[in-house]
């Protein structure tokens, strides 16, 4: 009895950890258009990775199509009122 629960289990595991590695793996759907796909870097995760780097405040995200790959074109109000605009890599989450 105690070998058929441990063989129960371990397959129960192991089918659990492919069934994992196979959503991690694939490509997650957008809320978006059907068909499309999410980038690893959302409009928020952008906006606050170019508050971090600029210190400035946010005044808008807007996604932007670079090169097959999507990017954030994000607005910052910086000290001495001057306004910034950084893209942020949608993949990477690195500005350019």
């Amino acid at each position: 009895m105690r070998r058929h629960l441990f063989i129960t289990g371990l397959c129960l595991l192991t089918a659990t950890a492919l069934a994992q590695g196979f959503v991690e793996s694939s490509p997650r759907m957008s809320s978006g258009a059907p068909g499309s796909f999410s980038t690893a870097i959302g409009p928020d995760q952008a906006a606050a990775i170019a508050r971090a780097q600029t210190g400035g405040r946010v005044l808008d995200v807007q996604p932007v199509p670079d090169d097959e790959r999507s990017a954030y074109a994000v607005r910052l109000l910086l000290e001495a009122g001057r306004v910034r605009t950084v893209v942020v890599d949608g993949h990477s989450g690195q500005i350019r």
